[in-house]
C-alpha cells in the first residue's frame, strides 16, 4: 500500500515541476494508478472500480470548495463501503481528494481505460454517422478496422446528423472524413478554383 501511494504521489508531483496540460496531467495520474493496481496484482479489480466509479455522477463534486475537508474524506469512504472499492482505489481517490484533483476523475478515468486497452492491444475507434449503422454494416467496418489496423478494436458511436451521410471516423489522434457534407465542401472548394 505504502508504494501505491508513493506512485500516486509522485504523479503530483511530476504535475507541479511542469506546467502540463490536463491531459498529460490526467495521464500521469492514470499511469500511477495503472502501476499501483499491476504492482499490487489487482489490475482487473481497479479497473472494475474505475468503471462503477464512473456511473456515480457526484464523484467530482467532492471536490468541491464548499464541501469541507473531513467531509469530503467521509464521502469517499462512503464510496468506498457502498461499491466495495479495492483500497488501492480508494487510496488513489484520497490522493486525488489531498491534491484537489477530484475534479479531474472523469479524464483520469478515461485515460485509464485507455492505458487498458492499449496493454491489450485493442484500438478505440469513434465513429460519428448522421444515422445509425445497420447490423451487415457495423460488422463489415468492423471486420475492415480489424484488417487494417491487425487489432481487435473496441468502437464508440455518435450521431450527428450535421455530417449529412457517410461518416467520419477517429483512431486515436488519426481521423477519417468520409462524410457527405465534406465531399460537398470539398466539391465547393473545387468549384471556387475552376471560376
Amino acid at each position: 500500500m505504502i508504494l501505491t501511494r508513493i506512485l500516486l504521489c509522485e504523479a503530483n508531483f511530476k504535475n507541479k515541476m511542469k506546467r502540463l496540460s490536463k491531459i498529460k496531467i490526467e495521464k500521469n495520474y492514470a499511469q500511477a494508478l495503472l502501476k499501483a493496481a499491476l504492482n499490487e496484482n489487482v489490475l482487473d479489480k481497479v479497473q472494475k472500480d474505475m468503471h462503477a466509479l464512473k456511473s456515480v455522477r457526484d464523484v467530482e463534486r467532492i471536490d468541491s470548495p464548499l464541501i469541507e475537508r473531513e467531509r469530503q474524506t467521509a464521502l469517499i469512504d462512503m464510496l468506498q463501503k457502498k461499491l466495495w472499492l479495492q483500497k488501492t482505489t480508494v487510496q488513489f481517490l484520497h490522493v486525488l481528494d489531498e491534491n484537489n484533483s477530484l475534479n479531474r476523475f472523469m479524464g483520469i478515468a478515461t485515460q485509464f481505460d485507455d492505458m487498458i486497452l492499449a496493454r491489450q492491444n485493442v484500438e478505440k475507434v469513434v465513429v460519428e454517422t448522421a444515422q445509425p449503422l445497420t447490423e451487415r454494416q457495423e460488422e463489415k467496418l468492423i471486420r475492415g478496422l480489424k484488417r487494417n489496423l491487425k487489432k481487435d478494436v473496441v468502437i464508440s458511436y455518435v450521431l450527428n446528423d450535421n455530417i449529412l451521410g457517410g461518416l467520419i471516423l477517429r483512431i486515436g489522434s488519426f481521423e477519417i472524413d468520409d462524410s457527405l457534407k465534406n465531399k460537398l465542401k470539398t466539391l465547393e472548394n473545387m468549384m471556387k478554383g475552376l471560376s
